[in-house]
């Protein structure tokens, strides 16, 4: 599947107009998002890992998450019926492989900020959770083959042979 070409209907006004500054916001903003996309997962790794100049953005270590955290079961009791639209899953390979997978989509964004309405997805171990400690994400069970997904609005056949891609790239996942 092309980057835009062989996209449905759905997909296409979910993902056209897109016009980022050189930050690369997750989506066009009228003032600046503090959320960011990556061309690979390496460049999100090296961002969030200081070894590059771009922004990055995480909630790890503000001191209102441990509260959010507590309330947020009772919140999504009052006003959630059903799940959300966020998976997670691991892939063979650890980091390598979950690297190799995020790199062939071409409808999905790799991101660390997992709030839109665009499909977008997130190693954690390298981005969001990076600044946990290896017994720390043990815990969480967080491992270097994990992939956070968000799942957007675009059409599900295009996100269906997007997420399909990869494995045709390199069996085994």
């Amino acid at each position: 599947m092309s980057k835009s070409t062989d996209w449905h209907s759905d997909t296409a006004l979910i993902r056209s107009g897109i016009n980022r500054t050189g930050n690369q916001e997750t989506s066009e903003a009228l003032f600046m998002t503090s959320g960011y996309v990556y061309d690979t997962a390496e460049q999100a790794a090296a961002a969030f890992g200081g070894d590059a100049g771009n922004f990055v953005y995480s909630r790890h270590g503000n001191p209102t998450l441990f509260s959010l955290e507590k309330r947020l079961p009772e919140l999504a009791s009052r006003q959630m019926s059903g799940s959300s639209t966020l998976i997670a899953f691991e892939v063979k390979g650890g980091r390598i492989g979950a690297f190799r997978f995020l790199n062939a989509l071409k409808v999905i964004d790799i991101s660390n900020n997992l709030g839109d309405s665009k499909s977008l997805a997130c190693h954690p171990s390298s981005t969001t959770h990076m600044n946990l400690s290896e017994d720390e994400r043990q815990m969480l069970e967080i491992k270097e083959g994990h992939i956070r997904l968000l799942v957007g609005l675009e059409h599900a056949d295009d996100l269906t042979a997007d997420m399909q891609q990869p494995f045709d790239v390199r069996r085994g996942f």
